[in-house]
């Protein structure tokens, strides 16, 4: 309760107490929080598509409010997420900023004989430090397994010639930014290069396309067909890019907007995505505000394929 008080504007609240078996008492207080409401027996909105309505919660409800109709509500919150308010972009600008904080400290960290670890240990100290909130994560791979599309650091030891793949989250208010860098112990070889810097100039063309109006399906054709093109990657069943901000589920994404063959929707001034590349055990990404004059890097980190050690 007092957490309530100090961080929600919500003045109403309902309370419950822990009990052997949590599930009974967490959804009676939605019972008891409609019934303050004289609306137990009204037509109820439900966010079906919500993380956490597991089926066994959701037959619960439904015998504690045998007077109520329960009808799925058109993700009308997820839509007013789209378009952010300028206090969210100020929000997502210092989430950009740890980041790149966190991501400078693992660069620096890459060195033959150091652990994945141990560059992880440098990432979140230096984010920490610069303000970022829980939950800390992100991916951090070496090797072979930056042939992983996702995977937390290891105790994989790295040496020279390996390439280091950062994907990582700085968290502000809750507000999420993302920054996807690639990095080679010592010096890259040619075709390293040339993987990097063709992944950067396709993402680069791709990025500047990013106007209100365009159709979706424009922005992720030009990420998809010319890293096909390249032979980079034989197939890309990779989204190109997904809307980002406030979010407390189990991943950054609202999975509302997606860069996928085949969208209908169009680019709106105010919107923000992590728009993000990857081939040949290699990623690069940013996090973009759509504005009336284009698009927008929230994320200015450096853009180009690291080499350390």
């Amino acid at each position: 309760m007092p957490t309530a008080r100090n961080t929600s504007w919500v003045k109403n609240h309902t309370i419950y107490a822990d009990a052997a078996d949590p599930l009974p008492v967490w959804l009676d207080a939605t019972r008891r929080a409609l019934d303050g409401l004289g609306l137990a027996g009204g037509r109820v909105g439900v966010d079906e598509h919500s993380w956490f309505l597991t089926v066994e919660r959701w037959k619960m409800l439904q015998a504690l409010l045998p007077n109520a109709t329960l009808v799925p509500e058109p993700r009308i919150v997820d839509h007013l997420r789209l378009i952010k308010s300028l206090r969210e972009i100020e929000y997502l600008r210092s989430a950009a900023r740890q980041v790149e904080v966190g991501m400078h400290a693992g660069v620096e960290a890459v060195a033959p004989g150091v652990k994945e670890r141990e560059v992880a240990d440098a990432v979140f100290s230096a984010m920490i430090t610069a303000g970022a909130e829980t939950p800390l994560g992100g991916v951090i791979t070496s090797g072979n397994r930056t042939n992983l599309a996702h995977g937390s650091f290891s105790e994989r030891i790295m040496e020279v010639g390996d390439p280091v793949y950062f994907e990582l989250s700085g968290i502000y208010r809750r507000y999420s930014a993302r920054l996807m860098r690639t990095a080679v112990v010592g010096r890259p070889t040619s075709e390293q290069q040339h993987i990097a810097e063709t992944i950067i100039r396709i993402q680069d063309e791709a990025i500047a396309l990013m106007r209100p109006g365009t159709p979706a399906s424009v922005i992720d054709r030009a990420c998809r067909e010319p890293l096909l093109a390249s032979g980079l990657r034989k197939t890309y069943t990779n989204r190109a890019g997904y809307s980002l901000a406030i979010n407390e589920r189990p991943s950054a994404g609202e999975f509302i907007r997606e860069f996928v063959p085949g969208v209908k929707w169009i680019l709106e001034t105010g919107m923000v995505f992590h728009m993000l590349m990857m081939a040949g055990g290699m990623g690069f990404s940013e996090t973009v505000l759509v504005t009336e004059r284009g698009p927008e890097r929230l994320t200015g980190m450096e853009r180009k394929l690291f080499a350390r050690g």
